[in-house]
């Protein structure tokens, strides 16, 4: 049946009421389009979304079954999560055999990542800062009822907590913004430390056609240099500058990225299998909107190995789920192990009509929470997120289109990629 009658269809079994009724790979935003006309209700135009380069962007209406979800799926309690760094410490599974729920070190994690949250998000009054030292505290009592960091580890990241609650009990910001990343990374690496090398939780179950692609086993990081298409510099202290300091300039701008196998493992592989094959080196940047700066070359016969499908993890499976948009299968209300709510998550560009189309375009996320609103986001669920800018992903909003990716490396993780 070809892709587009399989869109009507489901447009009218859906309309019907036959939710239960799942296509197969049928022509995604058409039927998506379809069951809200269907529906008597047209939501508003979608901010611009990352597509093939070379088809006109189509207007995509928001999905008519998009609902608001609690804070506790978008964040930490009642705080929202808009980090990526946070999002990956967040999302690192447990070592093999611990329940997640009952996982001491990730309780810890939590602990940690409050700290930032309730200082950004309520502000450096007297209570939260209460409130901070006793997660510190709460977290150190998380670590020693684990039990499973060797002392070495257990030592080094103790040792960082409580220079960060000293930071805390004298109430400096500044120190205690710069010392919490510290803590929190150290608690985050000695936790993925205790993974064994090449770990996924599971086995992922693609469609026929996508079994056998390679797949990233673990977490690699890769640095992208980009360079101004008309030789300018770039502003890498744009937030001090008000504070009357000087201007720092330079030619190439790196932006580090960390991509997330534990969830994404098919297109984290893509991704750094083109990285590490020089694919984006000399690419130039084919969008830069208020919403996405996007690069790459579909249908490049440097492109081995065809499309790869969508690849969304919801949070509370176990595995991820292929081929089908959260609203084809129903699941418009629910939330991501990897969100496209930070500012710098990265994700990979597809067909608007065609789920299982990515090649090698990738997009970065300029996330803005009045474009891209927590709990009502259009991205998660119609892309798949595999990842975060986790250096200099606030320098993004100054490339513009035609700037060039002089080179992307894979700088580790490499050895988790298994062809």
């Amino acid at each position: 049946m070809a892709r587009g009658v399989r869109a009507v269809a489901a447009a009218v079994l859906l309309a019907a009421g036959a939710a239960a009724w799942k296509p197969l790979r049928v022509a995604r935003g058409a039927a998506a389009g379809a069951l809200i006309s269907a529906g008597g209700m047209l939501a508003p135009l979608a901010p611009p979304l990352p597509q093939d380069a070379m088809t006109p962007l189509p207007g995509l209406v928001r999905p008519a079954s998009a609902a608001v979800n609690p804070m506790q799926d978008v964040g930490i309690k009642e705080f929202l999560v808009k980090d990526g760094g946070q999002h990956l410490r967040l999302a690192l599974p447990s070592p093999p055999g611990v329940d997640a729920s009952k996982d001491t070190l990730r309780a810890a994690q939590i602990n940690v990542e409050l700290v930032k949250l309730r200082l950004e998000q309520v502000g450096a009054r007297a209570p939260v800062w209460s409130a901070c030292a006793k997660e510190l505290e709460a977290a150190e009592k998380n670590i020693a009822a684990s039990g499973a960091l060797p002392a070495d580890a257990a030592t080094g990241v103790v040792n960082e907590l409580r220079a960060l609650k000293a930071l805390v009990r004298s109430e400096d910001l500044a120190g205690t913004k710069r010392q919490q990343e510290v803590a929190a990374e150290a608690l985050s690496a000695a936790r993925e430390a205790l993974l064994p090398p090449k770990y996924l939780p599971f086995t992922p179950e693609p469609p026929e056609e996508f079994r056998g692609l390679p797949l990233l086993k673990g977490r690699a990081r890769v640095a992208f240099t980009l360079r101004h298409a008309d030789g300018g510099t770039w502003v890498v202290n744009p937030g001090e500058i008000e504070e009357g300091q000087e201007i720092q300039r330079v030619k190439d701008l790196e932006v580090l990225v960390e991509v997330d196998g534990y969830h994404a493992p098919l297109t984290a592989a893509r991704f750094v299998k083109l990285a590490a094959g020089g694919f984006y080196n000399g690419q130039k940047v084919n969008k830069a909107e208020e919403l996405i700066v996007q690069t790459g070359e579909r249908g490049s016969d440097k492109v081995q190995g065809g499309a790869i499908p969508l690849e969304l993890f919801y949070k509370g499976d176990a595995a991820p789920a292929y081929s089908y948009t959260s609203d084809e299968d129903n699941r418009a209300t629910e939330t991501f192990s990897l969100p496209f709510q930070a500012y710098g998550a990265l994700g990979m560009a597809r067909l608007p009509d065609d789920a299982d189309s990515a090649t090698s375009q990738v997009f970065f996320v300029k996330w803005d929470q009045a474009l891209v609103p927590p709990g009502r986001n259009t991205l998660d669920g119609f892309y798949s997120c595999f990842g975060y800018a986790t250096k200099n992903a606030e320098l993004l909003k100054q490339v513009q289109p035609g700037d060039v990716v002089v080179s992307a490396k894979v700088i580790s993780g490499l050895d988790g990629l298994v062809e």
